[in-house]
């Protein structure tokens, strides 16, 4: 199957130190691929490398078959990637409301009025959302704020969707019910690229996995063999 995006021997720095050293990966149409590694290992600058944030001084970035390497953030967003980072950045001083509706943007191809994500179809999605639409996102909690910062990106419209550690620092309820929205949210066929340490999450979630360890892919496979191999999983993710 032909991947949807295909990163190929990036090298990724800041300022004089290396981070990335020849990063390969491709996710699959409508799959959910997880990058898993520990802090430091490098999966948030990966991230950063596809969506334009960071520039790789050397390798290829391809979405949909067409370069992006080199592009900056806003033109990458424009051909349908979505980016949600791990420090939950959302407007504060913005309404959950008006939070939504600062990222609305029309699909880049012609869908069904269903397909297109609204404040309607996101507040189903995340229910938790629709009672605090004119609350100010900063009064959220942690909890609230992922999932605002997740259904903003929704807004506009992306066909692929980069995450980068949603579970990070929320407490194991928060965690279990944000799964399940995202289980269903990989039921609409989104693909996702999803970046974590908690491999518990991540397995419940993801199709297959990648490995980063100090900058460099150790593992790329089936996540079903990844927990299956208890030395892969100490080896590489301590646990």
């Amino acid at each position: 199957m032909t991947p949807v995006l295909e990163v190929g021997g990036i090298e990724t720095f800041y300022g004089q130190s290396q981070v990335l050293f020849g990063v390969s990966l491709r996710v699959r149409p409508g799959e959910v691929l997880t990058l898993l590694g520990r802090n430091g290992a490098g999966k948030t600058t990966t991230l950063k490398s596809i969506m334009g944030l960071v520039q790789p001084r050397s390798g290829h970035i391809r979405y949909r078959g067409r370069e992006i390497a080199g592009l900056p953030p806003h033109k990458i967003s424009r051909r349908g990637i979505g980016y949600v980072p791990e420090d939950r950045i959302i407007f504060p001083d913005l309404t959950v409301w008006e939070n939504l509706d600062v990222a609305r943007r029309p699909p880049r191809r012609s869908v069904s009025e269903g397909v297109r994500w609204t404040e309607e179809r996101v507040f189903d999605l995340f229910p938790q959302l629709r009672p605090l639409a004119l609350r100010l996102g900063g009064t959220l909690s942690g909890g609230e704020q992922q999932m605002l910062a997740i259904a903003r990106t929704l807004m506009g419209n992306p066909e692929f969707l980069l995450l980068d550690e949603p579970s990070e620092g929320l407490a194991p309820l928060v965690v279990q019910m944000l799964l399940e929205q995202l289980r269903k949210l990989k039921q609409t066929g989104l693909t996702i690229l999803l970046s974590e340490q908690n491999l518990e999450f991540a397995t419940r979630l993801s199709d297959r996995a990648c490995v980063i360890v100090n900058g460099q892919i150790r593992y790329d496979g089936s996540m079903q063999e990844l927990v299956a191999n208890e030395t892969l999983r100490r080896a590489f993710l301590a646990v």
